[in-house]
């Protein structure tokens, strides 16, 4: 179940210097702090739409509102949810996000098609 960890870190290995939001702040983000090499990266941020989240920390990695993207404008956003990503990826179009987004179907489709 963990290898999309291992896609994860490839990833990250390869886009250190780069700017990396993680959205939502969720137990898929949080296992995904915890267990692959995102500390060791530039993550500048979780965003989540869940206002209570807002202004709280994770493992030094703070949430913030998903408005703040247009901000940051981070070079690659994670998704770390198997639900509503068509939504998010839309959201992310209204917002005229210019990152590369990767969902967590992503880093699976590419662990299992190995």
């Amino acid at each position: 179940l963990l290898g999309w960890i291992n896609e994860l870190n490839k990833i990250i290995n390869k886009n250190k210097q780069k700017k990396i939001a993680l959205y939502p702040a969720s137990h898929l983000t949080f296992d995904a702090l915890l267990n692959s090499n995102l500390q060791k990266a530039n993550v500048i941020g979780m965003y989540d739409l869940n206002e209570k989240k807002h202004g709280k920390s994770f493992l030094n990695t703070r949430v913030f509102k998903p408005e703040k993207l247009k901000v940051d404008n981070p070079d690659i956003i994670f998704i770390f949810t198997l639900a509503y990503e068509p939504e998010i990826r839309e959201s992310f179009n209204r917002m005229g996000l210019k990152s590369e987004i990767i969902s967590i179907n992503d880093l699976i489709k590419k662990n299992n098609s190995l």
